[in-house]
């Protein structure tokens, strides 16, 4: 059996794109303007691997677009990228809903505390000017 040529993947994953960007749009409503343009190119990038995959296994694909544009939108939207990047960042949009962290504005009250807290000392330090204390070995 003889791969398909990339021509005839291609023109059908182009015939199949608007439709993919429907989905996408749709599925990602809830973005503003930046983040759901980046994230749109983002589902688009999985909709080819997808779509080329199941061409290359020699599978009627186009019943099959909307599927594979919801699905690629799942995993965008689950943090899971193209690239397989991963964010270790626990304030990153991506990781919060992993780690469980939610920001929570500082009242006032709280920020006059940490406005006058004394400074901390390093450690290891002692009271001889800033040297640390010296000890003797026999």
């Amino acid at each position: 059996m003889r791969p398909p040529d990339i021509t005839a993947i291609q023109e059908g994953y182009l015939k199949a794109l608007p439709k993919m960007k429907k989905v996408a749009r749709f599925r990602l409503r809830h973005l503003d303007a930046e983040r759901k343009d980046d994230a749109v190119q983002e589902v688009l990038a999985i909709c080819w691997e997808q779509y080329r995959r199941l061409f290359e296994r020699g599978r009627d694909v186009q019943p099959l677009v909307q599927k594979i544009a919801e699905f690629a939108t799942r995993r965008v939207r689950c943090g899971r990228e193209w690239v397989g990047t991963r964010c270790r960042d626990v304030l990153s949009p991506v990781a919060r809903p992993d780690h469980h962290v939610e920001s929570i504005p500082l009242t006032e009250e709280k920020r006059t505390q940490l406005r006058f807290l004394p400074p901390c000392q390093p450690r290891g330090l002692g009271n001889a000017g800033g040297q640390a204390a010296r000890t003797r070995r026999r």
